[in-house]
């Protein structure tokens, strides 16, 4: 059996690998903390136990090493939808957007790591918390975990398709250990529809379609649903969305 020394290496900065400067959307696992439903903190302020809801996220930002370069990131596809304000007291359905980007980056070794994918900005599930009473005295007795809100937090506008694409939202870091690699033209642009986006409900199920840039960005939600719902035959085949079903 090894043994190891009682004597601890020196606290040497320059041979520590630097926690990396990344801002992203980790906001299911903080509305579980927020709420009183994560782990119990230890007396140095560590959770005990992970939540371990983003996984391959995690995964990456302890392998990553921004010395040997700059953490890329990439969007890969933008969405336009149509979704509850929870936030609002009517709870009006509202048009925002969401994006999905994929992260890569080497390690302390100037190699490779495999890249983190699908990650997305711009929704989360905000966990809630709902009262338990005591059925004899009415008296309050605990919170048990209530519905899990699919909430979205960016606003549908064409400035902030731009910015997203321009990687305005990118950490700014002088060190630059942070960029986006955006290519607009590669990037897929998809809109979808739920059944209340069709006239009196016709639609049961949601779908979604993928449309040009100018159409996500310019055109207004009902266009695109006309669009999107229009026969092949009567559209341009060398400009349209192309249409499929999702649960």
């Amino acid at each position: 059996m090894t043994k190891i020394s009682s004597i601890k290496p020196e606290d040497d900065e320059t041979k520590r690998r630097p926690t990396p400067k990344l801002t992203w959307n980790n906001k299911a696992e903080q509305s579980i903390i927020e709420q009183g439903f994560g782990p119990e903190e230890s007396e140095d302020g560590k959770y005990v136990e992970p939540l371990n809801i983003y996984t391959d996220e995690n995964r990456f930002l302890s392998e990553v090493d921004t010395r040997q370069g700059p953490i890329l990131r990439e969007v890969t596809r933008i969405f336009r939808v149509k979704a509850i304000d929870w936030s609002s007291e009517k709870k009006e359905r509202k048009e925002y957007l969401y994006y999905e980007e994929n992260w890569y980056g080497m390690n302390w070794l100037g190699v490779k790591i495999a890249p983190c994918t699908g990650h997305i900005e711009g929704y989360y599930k905000q966990t809630t918390k709902q009262l338990e009473f005591d059925k004899n005295t009415g008296q309050g007795l605990y919170y048990k975990m209530g519905k899990r809100l699919q909430t979205f937090y960016i606003p549908f506008s064409k400035k902030t398709v731009d910015k997203i694409i321009e990687g305005y939202y990118a950490d700014k870091d002088p060190k630059e250990s942070v960029r986006y690699i955006n290519n607009k033209d590669a990037i897929k642009y998809v809109v979808k529809f739920e059944a209340e986006d069709s006239p009196a409900g016709q639609m049961r199920y949601g779908t979604r379609g993928q449309f040009a840039y100018d159409q996500l960005a310019n055109w207004t939600f009902d266009q695109l649903y006309k669009w999107h719902t229009k026969p092949w035959k009567d559209q341009d085949p060398n400009y349209g969305a192309s249409m499929t079903s999702y649960k």
